[in-house]
């Protein structure tokens, strides 16, 4: 019994000092409780826990498919990916991959091939108001390197039968774009400019957009806005530190003037619920998740080895990826309420890929991609492939 005892202290010491629980298996999700440590089938010392700090597993389907996981439709029936393929035609192969769209239906496990072409697609989001999807394509030389300023805001339909340019052909866009409601998206451009388009233009001969110019030429990588105050933010490549800046402006008029609110910022997420913005900067070989709202009140949510984090759809809650170690390129995924409390661990130890999180409309369960090695055709080498895990979940905060 004092050894019983004695070994349920070492645990509870372990975990409260931050080491990694040992209980978990090696790419396999768990469920951790808040206090403990422990996962829901380790009931010693469970019971004292308090439940509104729990979230339970109902199952866990860890290769549901294979493929990079994009959006979800708002039936919850369909998973927007990209899947790379050699192939631009029936008959033409290419010694390249390239990522292409497919669409996977969760209830029938079937996917479905939207596009094919020797173009890089990425990014994509479905685009139900005009039954499509909006997506980023860049190309790729022979190496496989991406080819400066190649990237191009396009839509496609379902079926991938009819597609239109969305940005302007004189256009390198950025990376990453934003859906600001159901009809208006923003983008950047490597030439300093962000443009405004109603999505209710797309499908139509001529896209109708606002153009805003910065007085200074960055090259934007994300951008979003919050419509209602004309306030966007962005993040842009700092020539000198190689490190991403964040920016806001007033789309007020023509031409605009960015300020700089942050530099060597690694993400940012914007709160359209409390009109607040999230932002993770590295700060002395650690993240730092900062919440700012509109009076620009400050509050630190989170520090430590976070790599990526994620606003969920209903804005409640984040989700976040913790690096394991240093020396390792595998992750832990947690969840926590967005003043930074009872954080709880949905999943350890994955190669989590992309930077990519979705969830199923009721918001139940998350789909996410994992990178793994598989033996190419010719046995000669392993080539990346990404395995898509589906958790279901209920989260017993109430």
């Amino acid at each position: 019994m004092a050894i019983k005892k004695l070994f349920i202290v070492l645990l509870i010491f372990l975990i409260s000092t931050g080491c990694s629980p040992i209980f978990l298996k090696e790419n396999n999700p768990v469920v951790l409780d808040n206090s403990t440590g422990l996962n829901e089938n380790q009931t010693l010392i469970q019971n004292a826990a308090d439940e509104s700090d729990r979230a339970l597993i109902k199952n866990i389907d860890d290769n549901l498919t294979q493929g990079l996981v994009y959006d979800i439709s708002n039936d919850g029936e369909l998973l927007l990916m990209g899947i790379p393929t050699n192939s631009i035609n029936a008959n033409i192969k290419t010694t390249n991959s390239y990522s292409n769209l497919y669409t996977y239906n969760i209830k029938n496990k079937q996917q479905k091939q939207i596009l094919l072409s020797s173009k890089e697609q990425s990014n994509a989001v479905f685009d139900e108001k005009n039954k499509g999807m909006i997506y980023v394509e860049y190309n790729k030389d022979a190496d496989g390197r991406i080819v400066p300023d190649s990237y191009k805001l396009n839509w496609t339909d379902y079926e991938g039968s009819q597609t239109k340019n969305i940005s302007l052909t004189e256009e390198s866009v950025s990376p990453k774009f934003s859906l600001i409601d159901d009809d208006l998206l923003i983008y950047g451009n490597s030439k300093g400019q962000i443009q405004l388009v109603k999505t209710s233009n797309i499908v139509r001969k001529q896209i109708l957009r606002d153009t805003y110019t910065l007085t200074n030429n960055l090259s934007i990588y994300k951008i979003d806005c919050f419509d209602d105050y004309k306030l966007a933010f962005f993040l842009a490549m700092n020539p000198t530190t190689n490190a991403m800046d964040l920016y806001y402006v007033v789309l007020d008029e023509k031409e605009i003037e960015p300020v700089l609110m942050q530099s060597n910022v690694t993400d940012f997420s914007l709160s359209k619920k409390d009109q607040s913005i999230l932002y993770s900067v590295t700060d002395k070989n650690q993240t730092v998740l900062m919440h700012v709202d509109m009076y620009y009140n400050k509050q630190v949510l989170y520090k430590g080895p976070m790599s990526m984090f994620y606003l969920t759809p209903n804005e409640n809650q984040i989700i976040y990826r913790e690096k394991v170690d240093e020396s390792s390129n595998n992750q832990n995924l947690w969840i926590m309420n967005t003043d930074g409390s009872k954080s709880m661990q949905l999943a350890s130890n994955l190669k989590i890929a992309s930077d990519k999180i979705v969830f199923s409309p009721d918001m139940q369960t998350i789909y996410f991609s994992v990178l793994y090695l598989k033996d190419s055709e010719s046995n000669t080498k392993e080539v990346l492939k990404h395995r898509v895990y589906a958790i279901d979940f209920s989260n017993l905060k109430k």
